[in-house]
């Protein structure tokens, strides 16, 4: 028998069995006294024996109708239960868990082939312990680097210019974008523009206060003194 066979085939088997098990009752069911459905079903206790005494099917189509639809009924009812418990795992929270365990099969059949899981094995176990440990170093000296440019940024300032007309007025303005290559051309700092917090350019002569977000936890305030240009 081929791979093929014994996969479509040999599983489908029992579904003959239930099939003639149907195609009997139809059998019963025809034979039964009475003309109404209600009638017959009382009649069915007086021919089922009758209709199961022989092994050989009927030829009425009436039984063989009633044998293929008990048998097709019966396979989609044990189809839509299996499936619907495949999506549930009993006595298991029904959710994302990132570690599987060696008994779990659910775990074996589906979390750790798709790669959605780690084995929970005494080396992955460990490996994440310190996995955690460095993100945690690393997140602490983030930490500490955002605070000391933070204290330099505060002990310091940039210069830059705007063009001033008559009257005072002035000409251009100072971007977020001018401000951080100032800062690296004036005080050796790398500061990224989008961590400076400029709601709109400076237009006006004199000293601002420029917050600039170096961290989450870390905010330094920039002296920007624009003055005219010579």
């Amino acid at each position: 028998m081929t791979d093929k066979l014994r996969k479509y085939v040999l599983p489908n088997i029992p579904y003959v069995f239930i099939g003639w098990v149907f195609l009997k009752l139809g059998t019963a069911y025809r034979l039964a006294a009475g003309a109404g459905f209600g009638e017959k079903l009382l009649g069915l206790a007086q021919t089922v024996g009758a209709a199961f005494a022989d092994f050989a099917p009927s030829l009425a189509l009436f039984d063989w109708l009633v044998g293929i639809v008990g048998a097709v009924a019966f396979r989609l009812l044990i189809y839509f239960k299996s499936k619907n418990a495949k999506k549930y795992r009993r006595d298991a929270e029904y959710g994302s868990a990132r570690w599987g365990n060696e008994k779990d099969g659910y775990a074996r059949n589906f979390i750790l082939p798709k790669k959605l899981g780690l084995e929970a094995t005494g080396k992955n176990l460990n490996d994440l312990k310190l996995q955690k440990n460095n993100e945690k170093k690393v997140a602490e000296e983030n930490l500490e680097a955002a605070k000391e440019l933070a204290a330099k940024i505060a002990e310091a300032k940039i210069v830059t210019h705007i063009k001033v007309g008559e009257g005072g007025r002035t000409f251009g303005s100072v971007s977020s974008k001018e401000i951080a290559e100032e800062v690296k051309a004036q005080l050796n700092l790398n500061v990224d523009k989008k961590k400076i917090q400029l709601k709109e350019a400076i237009k006006t002569l004199g000293t601002h206060n420029v917050s600039v977000k170096l961290h989450p936890q870390v905010t330094a305030e920039l002296k920007v003194v624009v003055q005219e240009e010579a």
